[in-house]
């Protein structure tokens, strides 16, 4: 897995995670990280942001946190988005991806 490669920064008290998602699959899963992107795939279509809804959705369940804990910054119209995680640690995510393997 490519996790030294992941553009995970951290903020004062958030962190931002770029994510690729791949809609219409068939289940709701983190897969892991590919091209500096932790990839997901979400059951929603891509359309009236209801892939948008299974990132924030997705993400909090895989880390345990609230959804308002979930937001996105950057690529409503995108496969390619960029996530905010308040409150959350960039430590908090990459343990959360070492998970993934094991």
């Amino acid at each position: 897995m490519e996790l030294s490669k992941l553009d995970l920064r951290e903020g004062r008290g958030f962190c931002t995670l770029p994510i690729k998602v791949i809609p219409r699959s068939s289940q709701n899963k983190v897969i892991g990280v590919e091209n500096g992107l932790l990839k997901l795939k979400l059951t929603a279509p891509p359309v009236e942001g209801a892939a948008n809804d299974g990132v924030v959705n997705l993400l909090s369940n895989w880390l345990g946190k609230p959804k308002n804990t979930v937001e996105l910054v950057k690529g409503q119209q995108s496969r390619n988005k960029l996530v905010k995680l308040t409150g959350i640690r960039a430590e908090d995510v990459l343990k959360a991806i070492e998970k993934l393997n094991h």
